[in-house]
């Protein structure tokens, strides 16, 4: 049985015609060039902005960096020039972050998930540096390489995410890498 996808966020990043009912800015018309995008949805080799200014896609923090320092400086741009407050681990191979809310309960976790080093610190040194709100961590668990729990569960994420940017929230969302 085929089940819609959630529309919440497609609906409100879609309408073309700049005059979004949830207040959200609209997709770039189509074609666009791979140029064009680049200016206005680029941010860094690791994260670009799936709507902008409000929503930014990318890898974890510190995915296959060496050292401490280039977590920072990574972090130091997300937050700083990115100016995000809230981080969403998609991660379900992750421990959540430390104080993280769980959307819908958290999704899903692997039983024996990776000990990869916490980013949380960085991020939090990062919002005072730039004198931010504390920022705020969310986690919706999807296993690698599959799809949500259920399609209500990702909804209910969703929506989530949609108020929360609503509210004036900048939102980083990352998987592994």
């Amino acid at each position: 049985m085929h089940q819609a996808m959630p529309s919440t966020l497609f609906t409100m990043a879609s309408n073309c015609n700049g005059n979004s009912p949830d207040g959200l800015p609209p997709l770039p018309p189509l074609p666009i060039s791979v140029a064009d995008l680049r200016k206005s949805h680029g941010f860094s080799d690791q994260a670009q902005w799936a709507i902008p200014y409000k929503l930014m896609q990318g890898a974890r923090p510190g995915f296959g960096l060496s050292d401490n320092t280039s977590l920072a400086d990574q972090v130091n741009k997300i937050v700083g020039e990115g100016k995000v407050t809230t981080f969403v681990s998609l991660q379900a191979e992750c421990l959540p972050e430390n104080g993280s809310i769980l959307l819908d309960g958290g999704g899903c976790r692997k039983s024996e998930p990776k000990n990869l080093p916490p980013y949380w610190k960085e991020v939090e040194k990062a919002a005072t540096q730039f004198g931010m709100p504390p920022p705020t961590f969310l986690y919706y668990g999807i296993v690698g390489m599959k799809t949500a729990k259920s399609i209500d569960s990702l909804s209910i994420a969703a929506k989530d995410l949609a108020k929360r940017i609503k509210l004036g929230e900048t939102i980083y969302v990352h998987c592994g890498g």
